[in-house]
């Protein structure tokens, strides 16, 4: 009992809320039964006999533990990524530029620690950087939380994310005085039909007929456009009881909390300035709001996609994104813009079911008007980061174009890489031989290791029991990982082949999607029997990659059936597996998550019964799946 709750209490800062389910499985990292073939193929390289460490001396005083709770605090050493630094401080260098940047890499390589510590340079003046992270978790990221069935993230959080981003940097171009109520007036004149929609506005707030009438032409304009900012002063003064200066939303990550003190110290004609300037903001988002809901009214052609609705959302978001491309001043007032966690745009679901607007058209549509815009005028740094691999080949085949967008990979440490900078500082040459067999070289796994390795908790235990240190750390550490990352994957990833199976059964799935799938093309009728069908794929699945060493050339011509599988999109869509583009390689994201879903597989085949097992037996005789001929050499 006690070892079990100093277990606990080692894992304890890493996952802080773990069912009772979960504590059971942390509990239950016991060697794989010997008639196991697959598992004891991959428990073979835990042996470690001779590198017993003797962590802060022998004796075990209460010093000892002192110094490891400081170790156990200290920051992970961030080490320097010196071309990756330099690709993205020469693209960020530029004023405008023609193309997006999009960041893409597995997870736990340090895309967003890169970003991090390049932000610290880029928030000096005369540079201004909005981060807008569209992950559920606001502090330290996570494994597979953020996957597409791990959250309820709406389209209707991430435009407002995104536009208060760009509302942001907006604000500090208006703060600088770069931006003008005639410039947001004489932007809207040149790319918006806006004259329906002010009059709409100033109809709707009691302005009389002789002023709406008409459209908007060079004389009337600025006259109906002042008459729209009155109304939106008034509302203001109404809903705030104050200026518009100082609720218009000019923070996000970065807010400057002495902007509103820096204004009182200007002239009070200045001042007028830059409220009208807020005014006019606002103004132009209450006209984009009635051009929406004109478009999205509109009854769509049956079988047919609505462009309108994707573009209305996105066109507040381009209109603010062109205005500040328009006002960056050399020098002086130089914006970026950086989106963490892209892919959940993509996967982003409607607010609600009636709606059409989803996700993937609203993130289609926001990339191809932002190239449009750099590619006609110019556009602020983007630099949009993700973990997806669809980032990696499919986004340019989607876009039939490869010079959209520029696109840099980032796979992380080779093991060769990592040794230079964790040994002998963070991790001894023998511990080191067997992390790298065991997890790789993933920085984030790395880092959640050092932290049970140096905590006061596991100290004791290694007190307690004469064991092997750094075997037991990892097996605490795979028990967490497994127990919080791996299994809710692919529980994820299962009830995702449910659904295809579903669909499948149901004839909802074309002909030409299940062309070399032939274990789906005749799912069980019966829905129970459905469910422990698509599993039992998932098993299959798995023990054939382990065949493979979990590496697969996916350009192969005899790939098409690897890739044709529903599985392989499980786990690509959950984040366990990425497909990279040089070399060709689609594989887990770590040699730890591979292992994991080995301890997963193994699992899986204790607790079929005897009808499942045999359902399993047969299957892998008449339709088991064999992918050695695309083994990575």
């Amino acid at each position: 009992m006690l070892r079990a709750r100093a277990q606990r209490a080692a894992v304890r800062p890493l996952a802080a809320a773990l069912s009772e389910r979960q504590r059971g499985h942390l509990n239950s990292s016991d060697p794989v039964p010997a008639h196991c073939e697959l598992g004891r193929k991959y428990s073979e390289k835990f042996q470690y006999r001779n590198g017993r460490r003797k962590v802060h001396g022998a004796a075990g005083s209460r010093s000892d533990f002192t110094q490891a709770d400081q170790a156990a605090t200290a920051p992970w050493p961030v080490v320097k990524r010196p071309i990756l630094e330099t690709l993205l401080k020469n693209y960020a260098h530029h004023l405008t530029v023609v193309q997006p940047l999009i960041l893409h890499g597995p997870r736990g390589v340090g895309k967003r620690t890169l970003t991090e510590e390049l932000m610290r340079e880029w928030n000096k003046p005369p540079h201004i950087t909005a981060f807008v992270n569209l992950s559920p978790s606001e502090n330290e990221p996570t494994w597979f939380e953020d996957s597409q069935f791990a959250t309820g993230r709406d389209i209707g959080t991430v435009r407002y994310k995104v536009e208060e981003g760009l509302e942001f940097l907006a604000g500090k171009a208006v703060e600088k005085g770069y931006l003008k109520t005639d410039d947001v007036l004489d932007t809207l004149l040149e790319h918006y039909a806006i004259d329906g929609a002010l009059n709409e506005f100033l109809r709707a707030n009691g302005q009389p007929s002789d002023t709406i009438k008409g459209g908007i032409g060079l004389g009337n304009a600025h006259d109906k456009w002042n008459a729209g900012v009155q109304e939106v002063r008034k509302q203001f003064v109404s809903e705030f009881g104050t200026d518009a200066m100082s609720n218009y939303p000019n923070s996000t990550q970065t807010a400057d909390s002495q902007s509103s003190l820096h204004m009182m110290e200007k002239p009070r004609s200045q001042v007028l300035v830059r409220e009208d300037a807020i005014l006019s903001l606002a103004l132009a988002q209450q006209l984009f709001k009635i051009q929406e809901r004109w478009r999205t009214s509109s009854p769509p052609r049956r079988g047919v996609i609505a462009k309108a609705p994707a573009d209305a959302a996105t066109s507040y978001a381009i209109f603010l994104l062109r205005l500040i491309s328009g006002s960056v001043q050399e020098g002086k007032f130089q914006p970026k813009l950086i989106i963490n966690n892209l892919d959940l745009m993509r996967k982003a679901a409607p607010e609600n079911p009636e709606e059409s607007l989803h996700g993937a058209l609203y993130h289609d549509s926001l990339l191809m008007q932002v190239s449009k815009l750099g590619f006609n005028h110019g556009c602020i740094p983007l630099i949009m980061v993700s973990s997806d691999s669809y980032y990696s080949l499919q986004l340019f085949e989607d876009h039939a174009d490869d010079n959209t967008f520029i696109s840099q990979e980032m796979l992380g440490w080779t093991p060769k890489e990592a040794a230079v900078h964790l040994v002998p500082a963070v991790f001894e040459g023998p511990e080191w031989k067997v992390i790298n067999s065991v997890l790789g070289s993933n920085v984030r796994h790395l880092r959640e290791l050092h932290s049970i390795w140096h905590h006061p908790s596991f100290l004791e235990i290694l007190e307690e029991n004469s064991g092997n240190a750094i075997e037991d750390c990892i097996d605490f550490y795979l028990g967490y990982l497994q127990v919080t990352a791996v299994d809710p994957a692919m529980e994820a990833a299962v009830k995702y082949l449910e659904m295809f199976a579903a669909d499948a059964a149901a004839a909802k799935i074309s002909r030409s999607r299940l062309k070399y799938g032939t274990p789906w093309r005749h799912p069980p009728r019966n829905s129970e029997i459905q469910r422990r069908w698509a599993r039992l794929q998932l098993v299959d699945y798995i023990q054939a990659l382990a065949d493979t060493d979990f590496a697969v050339n996916y350009r192969e011509e005899k790939a098409l059936e690897f890739l044709d599988d529903p599985c392989t999109d499980a786990l690509l869509q959950v984040g366990l597996f990425y497909k990279q583009r040089e070399p060709p390689y689609l594989r887990p994201i770590s040699r730890g998550i591979a292992r994991c879903l080995v301890r997963w597989y193994v699992r899986e085949r204790i607790n079929f019964s005897l009808t499942e097992e045999m359902a399993y037996r047969w299957h892998r005789l008449i339709r088991g799946r064999y992918y050695r001929q695309l083994i990575v050499i």
